[in-house]
């Protein structure tokens, strides 16, 4: 009866659950999709006014010194709205103007905010130390095979190995304190030098993450 009981309860309070919060979700979901849906009618109905106040003469399009003029009011009037150099004005016009017309017509400026969003960066600032200063060596097949390699899944793999395995000695070397035996600092642990295996080991997988993080700079630079 205790058996029966107990499972009864446990069952019952996890479907009682399930249902509170399936409902809690629901809801959430749905008010989150009115107010995803009032925000982009508001901002439709906001872009359709800007655009018609740029658009004065009724032609059904704004020419480029207007939207660049647009861009210089942001960046003086509206500290809240990241600063845009004129360099990326003209991105952003660029990606603005999808029919190459050299003006945007009222469906293009519908994508106004979203282009707004867009943020921009130098390919050289991705660019590596051997990229940047020996451009020859960049370009060598040799540095092409080895970027190739540290590039690939089997390097990926081969790490993973390494810290699989360097955990595993962890916890061989940290079993007695695992267990809940006392543990003692031995005196050749203090003095500096390499001289157990154990020492031997926690040295040779600090080589290799090392020479690991030297060889992705090289390859993949400090951003990526």
């Amino acid at each position: 009866t205790c058996i029966y009981f107990v499972s009864f309860m446990m069952i019952t309070f996890f479907f009682v659950m399930n249902v509170v919060l399936a409902s809690v979700v629901n809801t959430y979901q749905n008010d989150d999709d009115a107010r995803k849906a009032t925000i982009k009618k508001l901002r439709k109905e906001n872009l359709i006014s800007a655009f018609k106040l740029l658009d004065q003469d009724e032609e059904g399009w704004v020419d480029r010194e207007t939207i660049m003029g647009v861009f210089r009011v942001l960046n003086e009037d509206c500290p809240e709205v990241r600063f845009i150099p004129a360099e990326e004005a003209e991105l952003l016009f660029a990606i603005l103007d999808t029919g190459g017309e050299n003006r945007i017509s009222e469906e293009e400026f519908m994508s106004f905010c979203k282009v707004m969003l867009l943020h921009f960066e130098r390919a050289s600032a991705y660019s590596t130390f051997i990229e940047r200063h020996f451009p020859a060596l960049f370009q060598s097949w040799q540095f092409q095979s080895f970027s190739r390699a540290i590039k690939s899944d089997t390097f990926e793999h081969v790490v993973d190995f390494v810290v699989v395995l360097n955990a595993v000695f962890v916890a061989i070397q940290s079993y007695p304190q695992l267990v809940g035996e006392p543990s003692t600092e031995e005196e050749h642990i203090k003095d500096g030098q390499i001289d157990t295996v154990w020492e031997g080991f926690q040295t040779a997988f600090t080589v290799i993450y090392c020479m690991e993080m030297l060889m992705k700079v090289l390859v993949l630079g400090w951003k990526r």
